[in-house]
């Protein structure tokens, strides 16, 4: 092999130095493309459909970026970014869609000086500095600082303007109201009725919700409500929700400084700021519970129970103001190896006795029940003026109700034994308990049913006890277990599909069915998200 001379080596120097001046210039001429690189989280994030997205994590996990990397790809219309692979690969990924139409976002923060010092230097990063419309802005290019609108430039028709209105979460309501968005973004946990008024103006375009918080408990407002009304309800379809603890952005972060950090934080901060656990969540009375094993496909428990495979349960707690629970078990085998599936749910508030049962025959159908278990105590407390009992009521109402077990702690200890899961005889660790996936009153309520401390009477020690929000279906639950029911062996439940949940809709008569949406289906629907505005008092703007 000839020997390799001066001037080959320095061809070859001069070819290097050519590349990196065209990496370099491709990186300053389109950074989203060239130079973001995302994390796994991110990339799941971004290859996601559904309409809302959250990003719920760790300090410094890569979350705010994220949101507005996916700003850029669609202000740039790009469908095409790099991300990088938990063992450290580089690799290219296709978007399934972005708009390619001129946009108007609207980004909530906690305050202005937060959008200054890390938001917009973050879009400066990944947007191509030829698309910032640098002939507005005063302090910033490109970005107005008395309107608080920055302005980016629509490669597709260099005539138009991109417009993304920042906005804080202590504004009045009021004062965010009105106009038409194609996108909304937050960054950190919103006021419950920011984001429900913010919804009102997704309507119109039907724009899609990307967000990003780490859930501490120093924000000055709820947060209780993102778990309950968007964890918990996510399926993967409407909602998607993703994990960014704070070691999966550990690439761009100092080396050691994650440990450096966790040193000097206690096991809840931690939790909450490395791992973005909610921090009310370390009191659940059901720790036990998991989607991806307590989750499974429905099946048909009327062929089933019909065929002698199993028996049905049913535990109902009264209420009315407070709802009225019911949950429908398809039960088999003997204890303690029984298994049950949970196939049907009901939750209603401000019905009557006769209403209520109305609908839960409805929903039964010709399906044999073996026992209706209901409530203990409310359920037969003698009414002092007219002398019955409610129970009387459910049994005039065609509801054959009997009493369940009231033992509260034995009650808990046998659902949680239910869930943890156990060695088969295969070696396998599986339940005694599922759920249909479609359940989703269950799911939040299991996700969410956690132990307050309460003083006894007079001042005496702190108590634990359940909240009340939440209780009323696990409560139903607790009355089926506790009355050890027995059946008849059957094949096991189906296995869960890990990473979808599907959303529970109740079954509505035809002539109340939804029609396909017209205007007019928007404006009542524009209505009603207003109207909740209104009537949520348990939020503070």
């Amino acid at each position: 092999m000839a020997a390799t001379t001066e001037t080959d080596t320095l061809g070859q120097l001069q070819r290097l130095a050519a590349l990196k001046a065209k990496r370099a210039q491709l990186e300053h001429e389109n950074p989203i493309v060239y130079s973001y690189i995302a994390n796994p989280k991110q990339h799941l994030f971004h290859q996601s459909q559904a309409k809302e997205r959250w990003i719920i994590g760790g300090n410094q996990g890569g979350k705010t970026f994220g949101v507005v990397a996916e700003d850029c790809m669609w202000l740039t219309h790009q469908r095409r970014y790099r991300w990088r692979d938990y063992d450290g690969t580089i690799r290219w990924a296709e978007r399934w869609h972005t708009p390619d139409h001129t946009l108007k976002i609207r980004y909530m923060a906690l305050d202005f000086t937060k959008v200054e010092e890390i938001v917009l230097p973050h879009f400066y990063d990944l947007l191509p500095p030829q698309l910032i419309d640098t002939k507005r802005g005063t302090k910033w290019p490109g970005y107005n600082s008395d309107s608080h609108i920055f302005y980016v430039i629509d490669p597709h028709r260099p005539h138009q303007r991109h417009e993304i209105h920042f906005a804080t979460y202590d504004q009045a309501v009021h004062k965010i109201e009105g106009g038409a968005f194609d996108k909304m973004d937050y960054d950190e946990p919103p006021p419950k009725k920011v984001y429900q008024g913010n919804k009102v103006r997704l309507l119109k375009t039907g724009g899609k919700t990307t967000g990003a918080l780490t859930p501490i408990e120093e924000i000055p407002w709820p947060i209780e409500w993102i778990h309950h009304d968007i964890v918990c309800k996510a399926d993967g379809k409407r909602i998607a929700v993703f994990n960014q603890p704070t070691w999966d952005n550990a690439a761009n972060l100092a080396e050691g400084a994650i440990d450096e950090l966790a040193a000097d934080m206690t096991e809840h901060q931690r939790k909450v700021r490395l791992e973005g656990e909610f921090g009310f969540l370390k009191g659940l009375v059901y720790k036990q519970f998991q989607r991806d094993i307590h989750l499974c496909k429905p099946y048909d428990v009327r062929r089933r129970v019909l065929a002698g495979e199993g028996l049905v349960y049913a535990g109902l707690d009264h209420g009315y103001h407070n709802p009225t629970a019911v949950s429908w078990w398809h039960v088999v085998g003997e204890w303690p190896d029984v298994k049950g599936v949970k196939f049907m749910e009901y939750l209603a508030s401000g019905l009557t006795i006769p209403e209520n049962c109305a609908n839960i025959l409805e929903m039964t159908g010709d399906l044999p029940v073996e026992a209706w278990l209901a409530d203990p105590v409310n359920c037969w407390r003698v009414d002092p003026e007219t002398g019955t009992q409610l129970a009387e009521h459910y049994w005039d109402a065609g509801l054959p109700i009997q009493k369940a077990d009231n033992d509260v702690n034995k009650g808990h200890d046998t659902v949680a034994t239910l869930l943890e899961p156990r060695k088969t005889a295969t070696g396998q660790l599986k339940p005694r308990i599922w759920f249909f996936e479609t359940l989703a009153e269950t799911i939040t309520a299991y996700m969410s049913y956690a132990w307050q401390h309460s003083r006894t009477r007079y001042g005496g020690e702190q108590k634990e006890k359940p909240q009340e929000k939440y209780k009323h279906i696990p409560d139903t639950d607790r009355y089926v277990w506790t009355a050890y029911p027995s059946g008849i062996p059957m094949q096991a439940p189906p296995e869960p599909r890990k990473g979808h949940f599907g959303v529970h809709l109740r079954p509505v008569p035809p002539e109340q069915q939804r029609r396909r949406a017209t205007v007019g289906d928007f404006a009542a629907e524009e209505l009603r998200l207003l109207g909740a505005l209104s009537e949520d008092a348990d939020v503070r703007a």
